[in-house]
């Protein structure tokens, strides 16, 4: 496993640095560059487009001045700044890694041949090695929140998970999961103070000078209507009002269907969360993998990089639904940047000149169709078992 981890690490950094990446590199290279001339608080105010937390903004700024803007080419720059962006996501798939190793002391679970498949999956070598965002680091301090709670340390675990918050919003749905399983125990409020230290140092400057334009750029992001599961098909009834392909300026309709799908997966995260509170162990990731099947079915919008969230859970949980909703990725993912690159693989430059790609719809599908099975198949065991109380089980993962 440790030697498939260092060709696919070599492999990620080489490819980081003979390329550019996706827009969204582009994206931070501009916010980081407008960074420099406001203050974060001013910047959520005079920037819609800028939904991410103050901890990205700071880090976006970190990146740019390590990319020596004043020397070389401004495409030169932007190449540097693409390669610090992704070198950071590679070494968060590099401790990832290790932790999933510590996890497999732990939890005898899961297997070498899950382990060795997981260090060269296509999907993450695409994300940290390609397209450039900061996904893998909320990976990384997810996966570390469950490692701590395996090991009974709520305050690494707070620490991590306000961590996770702090990098990504689409973190805080998860606070159930871990409120819930430490209210089973005596740490909840070690891992609620810590958590709350943790996300007052990511948050709490911004939030106290421009409270209403971040909450509202950050808590108000649902991804691009119509790109993903249900709001796919609510599309192609051809509902003028529901036609609008963009995550801004969205009509009532569609802001309305957004926010009540937002409150599907909320809602069972919570239910999920609060009837396995006293599972132990792996089972702890069982129930993150179901919520991550919640998440997926009931999301309004996807971008490709979104597959690594949820990746080590599943894995964890079960190394066939792993290597099955990894393969769909991969295709789905293959397709897109086939599409939007003006290359050949490996990609050097993908960016979509339009914010519709007909040619992932039908691989988009499949892959929500496959989680739809995986939601169907697993989460309602997931609830029994909680119900009537059963003790825990092994991990569904297999060799």
């Amino acid at each position: 496993m440790l030697f498939l981890l260092a060709v696919a690490t070599a492999l990620k950094f080489y490819w980081a640095i003979n390329s550019v990446g996706s827009g969204d590199v582009l994206l931070f290279y501009e916010f980081a560059k407008s960074l420099q001339h406001f203050s974060l608080a001013q910047f959520y105010t005079i920037e819609p487009l800028f939904n991410h937390t103050p901890l990205t903004g700071v880090f976006l700024r970190g990146i740019f001045a390590l990319s020596k803007p004043g020397v070389g080419t401004a495409l030169q720059s932007l190449e540097r700044f693409a390669f610090y962006l992704r070198a950071c996501c590679i070494v968060a798939d590099i401790g990832v890694a290790v932790m999933l190793l510590r996890i497999k002391v732990i939890t005898k679970t899961p297997d070498w041949w899950a382990l060795s498949a997981f260090a060269i999956s296509p999907v993450s070598l695409t994300i940290s090695g390609f397209h450039g965002n900061i996904d893998p680091i909320l990976t990384l301090a997810l996966v570390g929140t469950t490692l701590a709670c395996l090991e009974e340390n709520a305050v690494i675990s707070g620490l991590l998970f306000g961590l996770a918050c702090s990098v990504k919003a689409v973190a805080l749905p998860l606070v159930p999961i871990f409120f819930f399983y430490w209210w089973s125990r005596r740490g909840l409020w070690r891992f609620v103070g810590f958590s709350l230290a943790a996300l007052a140092l990511g948050f709490g400057p911004v939030l106290l000078q421009a409270p209403g334009a971040l909450l509202h750029n950050v808590l108000g992001y649902s991804s691009s209507f119509g790109s993903w599961g249900i709001t796919y098909w609510i599309k192609k009834t051809r509902w003028e009002a529901v036609q609008q392909f963009a995550y801004q300026g969205l009509t009532l309709q569609q802001t309305v269907i957004a926010a009540a799908l937002k409150l599907c997966i909320i809602a069972g995260i919570i239910v999920l969360s609060r009837r396995r509170r006293h599972v132990i162990g792996i089972q702890l990731i069982a129930t993150l993998a179901g919520c991550w099947a919640i998440f997926f079915v009931f999301a309004s919008g996807i971008g490709g990089q979104y597959f690594v969230w949820c990746a080590p859970f599943l894995l964890l949980y079960s190394g066939r639904w792993w290597a099955v909703i990894t393969a769909g990725a991969t295709i789905m993912l293959a397709v897109f940047y086939q599409s939007v690159s003006s290359d050949h693989f490996p990609w050097v430059w993908a960016n979509p000149s339009t914010p519709e790609t007909p040619q992932v719809d039908s691989w988009s599908v499949l892959l929500w169709l496959i989680f739809v099975a995986f939601f169907l198949v697993e989460v309602p065991p997931l609830l029994r078992e909680a119900r009537a109380g059963a003790q825990p089980t092994e991990s569904k993962s297999v060799g």
